[in-house]
């Protein structure tokens, strides 16, 4: 077995555990999702960003949603304001920070990040972000580089992604499930695929069956879509190998910073 191999077999096996791990919550979200946010949660539709049909019976109350609302304006004007500055940039070296241009130059970086922040769509997403865990306690957005906005981030809604956590209980795996190409190209993701549709979710039969008739009827999209995914895939893989390759130096550095050169030790 080869070492691609491998890691790939490991891969699919710690999914397949954040899965099941996620799947004892699908319950409880999936009421949240009926009483408190019908709009969110991929449960009832083939897509999780697509739209569905709400159960209006269900809504007896508009208290809980409007509860959420405010909760999740709260957190956007209380955390991250695009009104006013919300964040500071320092150093963790105090001498550093005392040479002359330190902090002009810290704060022309921070004012670059908050016109970026302003020209992309990151606010909009933190709305949706702050929503997403007001209802279900958990949340997750993809931010990517982008080659007008510098950034771009698109809002995932729960049970289209299952996470996972080290011994400490952070998180520190996200997961989804991806359709590829005979190439082995991907170019469609999601997750919680029943063998038969059941309740409104698409199953897997039937979802084979939509994907082979776009790819039989509209290929060319396909192949496009699959060329945005490998590009991104590729550029992410550089910037890790690249950031491995730094590890070494990053230590040295960190330890030089951090050595008592008076009493000696760290």
């Amino acid at each position: 077995m080869s070492y691609k191999t491998q890691e790939t077999e490991l891969f699919r096996k710690q999914y397949d555990v954040m899965k099941a791990q996620s799947q004892t919550w699908q319950g409880t979200w999936k009421e949240l999702s009926k009483f408190i946010a019908p709009t969110r949660g991929f449960f009832e539709g083939d897509s999780a960003n697509s739209g569905r049909k709400i159960d209006h019976r269900a809504l007896i109350d508009s208290d809980p949603m409007l509860a959420v609302e405010v909760l999740a304006a709260g957190m956007m004007s209380g955390l991250t304001s695009p009104s006013r500055s919300w964040f500071e940039l320092n150093l963790s070296d105090e001498e550093i920070m005392k040479q002359n241009g330190v902090r002009r130059w810290l704060y022309e970086v921070k004012r670059r990040m908050e016109e970026v922040f302003s020209r992309s769509n990151i606010y909009n997403t933190l709305h949706s972000f702050y929503q997403e865990i007001s209802v279900f306690g958990t949340a997750a957005f993809l931010l990517e580089e982008e080659a007008d906005k510098v950034i771009s981030c698109r809002s995932f809604t729960v049970g289209e992604y299952v996470l996972g956590t080290d011994s400490r209980g952070n998180i520190n795996s996200f997961g989804r499930e991806f359709f590829m190409t005979a190439e082995q190209r991907p170019f469609f993701a999601g997750t919680y695929y029943p063998k038969h549709s059941r309740g409104g979710m698409i199953g897997m039969r039937e979802l084979l069956s939509v994907l082979h008739e776009k790819w039989e009827t509209d290929r060319e999209e396909v192949l496009e879509r699959a060329d945005v995914v490998m590009l991104h895939l590729a550029k992410e893989q550089h910037k890790g190998t690249k950031d491995k390759n730094q590890l070494p130096d990053k230590a040295v550095r960190m330890y030089q910073r951090a050595f008592d050169r008076i009493n000696g030790g760290f």
